[in-house]
């Protein structure tokens, strides 16, 4: 098995309790979350009572991955030669450089054919 890197609409689904977003991470000998993916899900928590109970859950289950400058370099080549954002490029560049497998729900930018994406 693999580690999942994972995109924000997965880590809102999975605290929404979308069962398909449940069931996909238990594929995954470890889960991780990109550092870009953990700000943009916590700008969607209005509450600080919601922050704080959402981070509970993210230390007890996720690893944070920061980003450093193997992942920002690699976030700038996938910017450059895509036409991903800058969020979704830092999130898939996380992955990339950790020899991961992006789990998201965006097949708009990421190809669900590739072999480091998983689309549940």
């Amino acid at each position: 098995m693999a580690t999942g890197y994972l995109d924000t609409n997965i880590l809102i689904g999975f605290f929404k309790g979308n069962e398909a977003d449940k069931l996909a991470l238990e594929r995954f000998d470890s889960l991780k979350l990109p550092a870009i993916a953990y700000a943009e899900f916590m700008v969607g928590l209005a509450l600080e009572s919601q922050r704080a109970a959402a981070d509970k859950v993210i230390d007890a289950l996720f690893e944070i991955v920061h980003t450093d400058r193997p992942i920002c370099r690699e976030g700038a080549a996938l910017r450059r030669d895509t036409r991903l954002k800058l969020p979704d490029a830092m999130i898939y560049a996380t992955a990339r450089v950790g020899g991961g497998i992006l789990v998201t729900r965006n097949t708009k930018d990421f190809d669900p054919a590739a072999p480091d994406v998983y689309v549940p």
